[in-house]
């Protein structure tokens, strides 16, 4: 039995170490504050009344209230994607919500939000269903308080945030930070590109003025050059990830074809003993053990078959958020 469920097992443990480094990888590029405003910025603007109300306790721990509509295409996307039972937002007493990336397991009585939870889901899908284009903010213009901000200058700030999508042996998402002074056009480096904006996203608000105070021309080539250098940052890590995705997808095939290599042996020896035996109870057992190879075979073969396929990495990037910061 042990012999004809180690595919399977093979597969479960590969399973659950793409999901514990997703996890990881994930806590690290996308944060509970991130989830949270992506969040609060969809909910609020396309459900009026919706409300996220945070703790005194935890600025990112919320108590959700979604408007009639919300609740409406909320419950219709748990049912259609069955995923009841994951979430009690709907409940007549719902529980708080955690807005926490990282790995680990939430506070009694309160619903962890990481970035598989079906609120980011439904917020996802129904922003790739609004239109054709994957952006969901064209433009920010945003102010953002000195002290909100550490080791900065007042000025403004051209930035540019790009979502890069890995699948292979293993996934990866990750967000890529720029950010360039305006004033005295200097890149920054990516923590603290990130810090700014996640720092604009928390604590900062439109700038209104902004359309007339801005150099138009001057901005819009920093912004490009952001793009420029983000695009071949992901050519450089999507061609290293490639070879690595590769070189990992041949050790597991390597592996799976020694192990194969090694379980026919004992079995052909099993089914020779069995054939060679003057009981006759014992050759019986030939056809018995020939089923269990040639099963234990095909699960081998279906198995590196679909390591193959995983040699090629899939990738893509798009855009998540563009404009400037103001620091004042």
């Amino acid at each position: 039995e042990l012999e004809t469920k180690a595919t399977q097992l093979m597969g479960h443990g590969d399973f659950i170490q793409n999901k514990v480094k997703a996890a990881h990888e994930l806590g690290r590029y996308i944060r509970g504050e991130d989830l949270l405003s992506f969040s609060r910025d969809y909910l609020e603007k396309e459900f009026p009344g919706s409300r996220l109300l945070t703790s005194d306790r935890d600025p990112l721990e919320v108590s959700l209230e979604l408007s009639v509509d919300g609740r409406v295409f909320f419950n219709q996307f748990i049912t259609t994607n069955r995923l009841n039972g994951r979430t009690a937002i709907l409940a007549n007493v719902p529980p708080k919500l955690l807005f926490d990336n990282r790995v680990g397991s939430a506070p009694r009585g309160i619903e962890k939000v990481t970035q598989d939870h079906p609120l980011i889901r439904f917020v996802s899908e129904r922003q790739k269903g609004a239109g054709n284009s994957p952006m969901y903010f064209p433009t920010s213009a945003i102010e953002v308080p000195r002290s909100a901000v550490d080791g900065l200058l007042p000025g403004l700030y051209v930035y540019v945030v790009m979502r890069w999508t890995l699948s292979g042996s293993r996934d990866m998402e990750r967000l890529v930070y720029q950010a360039r002074s305006a004033d005295v056009s200097l890149l920054l480096e990516e923590d603290a590109a990130e810090a700014l904006v996640n720092a604009a996203a928390l604590s900062g608000h439109d700038w209104h003025g902004a359309k007339s105070s801005l150099d138009h021309a001057h901005c819009g080539r920093l912004q490009d050059e952001c793009r420029a250098d983000i695009e071949e940052q992901y050519r450089g890590a999507k061609a290293a990830l490639d070879r690595e995705n590769r070189d990992r997808v041949r050790a597991m095939i390597g592996s799976l074809e020694e192990d194969l290599r090694r379980r026919r042996e004992s079995a052909d020896a099993r089914i020779a003993d069995y054939e060679a035996s003057d009981d006759p109870r014992r050759r019986r057992l030939v056809p018995m053990e020939r089923g269990k190879l040639r099963l234990l075979t095909q699960r081998y073969e279906e198995k590196i078959a679909e390591l193959h396929l995983k040699e090629s990495l899939s990738a893509s990037d798009s855009a998540v958020s563009s404009g400037v910061i103001r620091i004042v």
